[in-house]
């Protein structure tokens, strides 16, 4: 049986774009709006390893390996005159990079919901108080406990003044492509659960907790769930460890993942990675007080939206235009 040898791209990749190597990528379309799919709603994934080579898999119910290469997928999938390998490489993004995109977009779109509610002080309602009424514009179910007299679902953000209008917001998108992402988080990470872990906790809440909350280097999670284990490591109060993941714990599903530190959406801030080497779970175990904080700059995209307040609503449409850039992959 003739072997088949693997594209490599060492010259490109190896001495020009070495954060390229030894990733596991999604391909997005050609305007990086969104992950790309083809006709039949496959998404591409290519692998990268440390010779440069690479490894083109189409993703549906199942995994399908795909004989190509980086300028094939460039002219078939994107449309693209010139498919040469450095300009398809900015079309390739970490999973947990759409994970940023996604939240980044339902922020944008909760302070739409402000905007489009005409409050006279926007910063009011940029607050965790409202994570509730964030959760039920975003078709969230929102937890009531034993309660005897249950509310229908809506009234968590009728109660608090929003305008009918937000009802034109398209929340479905996002969280449709949420659930796709964990799905196929899942299937890409099977083999490296503990570390996608980490990191998507460090995404949220992690990120948020450490830019925001006061007590964020004092104040330790004392449970021994997955959860509390990872938040102790980013606090750098608790060593690496290892936890032995045989699946994604039950909190990183579309539902649960949106329904604990909802202040990440209604507070922020807007973050994007500047590089596939940039993790979170790392980067925020460097950082030990809040006057280290401006050095994730460096590392981040960061519009802080809360701590620089939003007294008018020009102010807020300021917000929203430089916002928009962070809904795209950046």
């Amino acid at each position: 049986m003739k072997t088949i040898k693997k594209p490599s791209y060492k010259k490109t990749i190896a001495d020009k774009n070495p954060d390229y190597m030894n990733k596991r990528l999604l391909l997005i379309d050609r305007e990086r709006a969104r992950l790309f799919t083809t006709t039949e709603g496959a998404y591409i994934q290519v692998n990268i390893n440390a010779e440069c080579e690479i490894d083109v898999f189409e993703m549906t119910n199942k995994v399908t390996p795909k004989e190509t290469s980086l300028y094939k997928i460039g002219k078939e999938c994107l449309g693209f005159y010139d498919a040469a390998v450095p300009k398809m490489l900015t079309h390739l993004v970490t999973p947990e990079m759409e994970i940023e995109r996604i939240f980044n977009s339902l922020r944008r779109k909760y302070l739409l919901a402000v905007y489009f509610s005409e409050f006279d002080r926007p910063c009011d309602f940029i607050n965790s108080k409202f994570n509730r009424a964030f959760q039920s514009m975003a078709g969230i179910k929102v937890y009531q406990g034993g309660s005897a007299q249950r509310k229908p679902n809506d009234e968590f953000w009728k109660e608090h003044g929003f305008k009918p209008t937000i009802e034109s917001i398209d929340w479905k998108t996002d969280m449709e492509s949420l659930g796709e992402i964990l799905r196929l988080i899942k299937i890409i990470y099977i083999d490296d659960l503990d570390r996608i872990y980490k990191e998507m906790i460090a995404i949220k809440p992690g990120f948020h907790e450490m830019w925001l909350h006061d007590d964020f280097f004092d104040v330790m999670p004392d449970e021994d769930s997955h959860r509390d284990k990872v938040l102790r490591m980013l606090r750098t109060k608790e060593a690496l460890i290892d936890l032995n993941l045989e699946k994604l714990p039950d909190d990183i599903n579309r539902n649960a993942y949106m329904s604990y530190a909802a202040c990440n959406i209604t507070e922020g801030p807007f973050v994007f990675r500047k590089s596939l080497s940039a993790s979170y779970f790392e980067e925020i175990r460097k950082i030990k007080n809040k006057e280290e904080l401006p050095t994730l700059h460096d590392k981040f995209h960061i519009l802080d939206y809360l701590n620089n307040r939003i007294e008018t609503r020009e102010q807020l449409e300021k917000v929203l235009a430089d916002s928009e850039k962070f809904t795209r992959f950046i």
